[in-house]
């Protein structure tokens, strides 16, 4: 099986609630290389009035990381980019080149309050479809319109009909919880990521979960998942 790409990390450090310093942030690659990942796309928080992190800060911490990960050894590719809390401003910000796409691509890593009405979710991410951008809604087992129940379930058919892509947590496959399997089950998630911000329990650990998801819903699927559909990203491919 090829190394894992990782989408969804916060390892950069002191920028925001990742790791406070470079050792930090080292430690997590540390743990990242023993868990087979390969490429991670860092992904600081980007959210109006409280962590606007400059495009140019994260590309230098990128730089100062990999010299860093040089002297040690470590063989992992970093790419920048951003989770993006999606406010009434945050289109503009990704115009505007201050909050980051992934990998330099279309694709756009989204987030939004766990209590975010449907029409809301709706709203936002389409919006970003209709820019140009490729929405991939951030941990989505987290969102209380789309987990609730039956009904709640059958909207994620509806995001996938517009081609919303959908990353959920490594932490959540491994808890097995009923929307997480639903999503698995019917091939309806796309990505799974660490959304890693220390070593501790949701740190940037894929080994266990590559394992878990290649015996129970096929190695096919374990790959797209893990891997293949995060290739697509790196490569830029799919343009809305």
């Amino acid at each position: 099986m090829e190394s894992y790409i990782d989408i969804h990390s916060h390892i950069l450090p002191g920028i925001d609630d990742g790791p406070r310093d470079m050792e930090g942030s080292l430690a997590m690659l540390r743990t990242a290389a023993d868990n087979r990942i390969g490429t991670i796309i860092c992904t600081p928080h980007y959210k109006e009035g409280k962590t606007e992190t400059p495009p140019e800060k994260i590309d230098g911490l990128i730089h100062a990381l990999e010299a860093r990960m040089a002297d040690e050894g470590l063989n992992i590719k970093l790419c920048g980019g951003t989770e993006l809390f999606f406010t009434e401003t945050a289109l503009a910000a990704l115009e505007k080149g201050q909050a980051k796409t992934l990998a330099a691509s279309d694709f756009v890593l989204a987030e939004f309050v766990p209590w975010v009405t449907w029409e809301a979710l709706q709203e936002g991410l389409f919006s970003l479809k209709g820019s140009g951008y490729r929405p991939i809604l951030a941990h989505a087992e987290r969102y209380e319109c789309l987990i609730k129940g039956r009904e709640e379930r059958n909207r994620v058919h509806i995001l996938r009909d517009y081609d919303i892509l959908i990353q959920i947590n490594a932490e959540a496959v491994m808890e097995k919880g009923k929307f997480t399997k639903y999503l698995l089950k019917n091939e309806l998630a796309d990505f799974v990521a660490t959304d890693a911000h220390s070593n501790r329990r949701r740190g940037p650990y894929l080994l266990a979960c590559g394992a878990y998801l290649s015996k129970k819903y096929g190695m096919e699927y374990a790959g797209r998942l893990l891997y293949g559909n995060a290739r697509d990203i790196l490569a830029n491919i799919g343009r809305a």
